[in-house]
């Protein structure tokens, strides 16, 4: 199973909309996809069309050991799985702290089920926090999620700082797959920006962009990924081509 956390600590650069249709177009290739949603807000889980009740087990739950992965493992309406979250998790970090080897918590919780997938993809906080930490450890590589902006530069600089530190301290085999530019449009700042981007992570700025897309913004609404809400929008294409990328650049 290849572990690949979604993350920028800025919020509205579409991370989550990226983990859901990521693992949607990878989930359509035949891939067996598992999605973990690491963010308090849980929208993860309803993009997807899950919500789960207070009785069902979730992420926080099997973080805090009171359940085990493929207890929390839901079925998601679109074929692939998920370990949905709610707002519950925004407590973990408190009481989480103390834990000794509390970074490798996510690691070890999915051990369990790393044989019935083929790709995990997590959803990481908005922020760089005790939870991003572990997603950090559990992964395999990075995707960076950013807007074709200027703050989006400035972001992921800052961000860099805790996927090195990461990589040195606790999970030496975590790199970077890539750079997705979201919220493309074609202007003379988005090609700035990804130039930027390229210069400072040479060769992992992904091709594929993610245009700007009404569609795409419809459709967490409706608890439903792109390819099931709308298959023949230009954004459904988009992440079938990133999900292809992907693929390659794990591949050599």
């Amino acid at each position: 199973m290849k572990t690949l956390i979604f993350t920028n600590q800025k919020g509205g650069v579409g991370k989550t909309v990226s983990t859901l249709n990521t693992g949607a177009a990878l989930s359509r290739k035949g891939y067996r996809v598992l999605l973990i949603d690491l963010d308090p807000q849980g929208d993860l889980g309803t993009a997807a069309g899950v919500e789960p009740d207070e009785n069902d087990a979730t992420m926080y739950e099997v973080l805090k050991g009171e359940a085990r992965a493929s207890e929390a493992i839901v079925k998601a309406p679109g074929g692939y799985d998920i370990i949905p979250t709610d707002i519950r998790q925004s407590a973990a970090e408190l009481e989480l702290a103390p834990v000794i080897g509390r970074d490798f918590l996510l690691k070890n919780a999915l051990r369990e089920v790393e044989s019935r997938y083929d790709f995990a993809l997590i959803d990481s906080p908005r922020s760089l926090s005790i939870i991003t930490i572990m997603g950090l450890t559990a992964a395999d590589g990075v995707i960076v999620t950013m807007r074709a902006d200027y703050l989006g530069i400035k972001a992921i600089v800052q961000l860099r700082d805790t996927v090195d530190m990461v990589a040195r301290q606790l999970n030496p085999k975590l790199d970077y797959t890539g750079i997705l530019l979201t919220f493309n449009k074609r202007t003379n700042l988005s090609k700035r920006v990804a130039e930027q981007a390229q210069e400072g992570f040479p060769g992992k700025v992904f091709d594929t962009k993610i245009s700007v897309d009404v569609k795409l913004g419809e459709a967490p609404g409706a608890g439903q990924d792109i390819f099931t809400y709308s298959p023949r929008a230009t954004t459904a294409a988009q992440y079938s081509a990133l999900a292809d990328e992907i693929i390659d650049r794990l591949k050599g």
